[in-house]
């Protein structure tokens, strides 16, 4: 029988959690129980994967962790990584899980796409559609992947994760009224969307896209400048996630004319 923390003296869900790799291993190697519940039913490759310890899920995965273990909320190790967004997990997982497993629900409804997408990780939701994750199910509110958005995540990112989870819909692509063309064109969309989104991700690590030209500086009248830098603004309207802003800041006067009004 399989050794518990109290017995190892190392308590595995706190060394799991931190990614304390050293204690994963050596809790392992004497014998730890590699899937014990915590309170909530957690297990160590649970807290692996929330806090996308890559190194400690792989471990745990070849020492016989269960990925299609539930806690309390019914939530599994999947779920956890698509939340945290942790595409190196989540394809580690997604390789070990049962394809049944994919479409798991949480006591909420939600699917690990469903999870994804709603914070906005494009590469996890990728991952799983690539591992035909089902775009179609719903959670206990009636919502399919990519029909509600965490309201952190930026918009570029909310376009390109819609977008491909249109693509790999198996009634939009299967409609008698979608052409082959139609198909090939929605293909090419997805892809500039991911190339800009990967732009914008690059600018925000500092990467210098000054070569895109100048961008809309308004940020009320387009939402995309307050999240990042003009050059990234450029890259994005360039492929068509956000309109440019009019020079008139779509309606909204500037300073100078809404005190030229105030005057009269």
């Amino acid at each position: 029988m399989p050794a518990s923390s109290k017995e190892t003296g190392i308590d595995i869900h706190r060394a799991a959690d931190r990614g304390t790799f050293r204690d994963v291993c050596k809790y392992v190697e004497i014998g730890g129980d590699v899937n014990a519940r915590d309170k909530s039913q957690w297990t160590p490759l649970h807290r692996c994967a929330r806090k996308g310890h890559t190194d400690a899920c792989k471990f745990l995965l070849q020492h016989g962790a269960d990925v299609t273990l539930k806690t309390m909320e019914l939530w599994t190790p999947l779920h956890c990584a698509c939340v945290g967004g942790h595409p190196a997990v989540v394809k580690e997982l997604v390789s070990a899980t049962p394809s049944p497993a994919l479409q798991s629900k949480t006591r909420l409804g939600q699917t690990p796409l469903y999870l994804a997408a709603y914070w906005g990780h494009l590469h996890s939701v990728r991952e799983l559609l690539a591992a035909g994750a089902d775009t179609t199910l719903k959670d206990a509110h009636g919502r399919a992947p990519g029909e509600d958005f965490h309201e952190t995540v930026a918009t570029p990112l909310k376009v390109a994760v819609g977008a491909a989870l249109r693509a790999a819909n198996p009634i939009v692509m299967s409609s008698p009224s979608v052409s082959q063309d139609e198909v090939g064109e929605l293909k090419r969309r997805v892809k500039k969307l991911e190339d800009a989104v990967a732009a914008l991700q690059a600018e925000r690590f500092g990467a210098t896209l000054a070569s895109l030209g100048p961008a809309p500086t308004d940020p009320l009248s387009n939402p995309m400048v307050a999240l990042a830098p003009p050059a990234t603004v450029s890259a994005v309207t360039a492929a068509g996630l956000v309109a440019p802003a009019p020079a008139n800041g779509g309606g909204l006067l500037t300073g100078a004319e809404d005190a030229k009004r105030r005057k009269v």
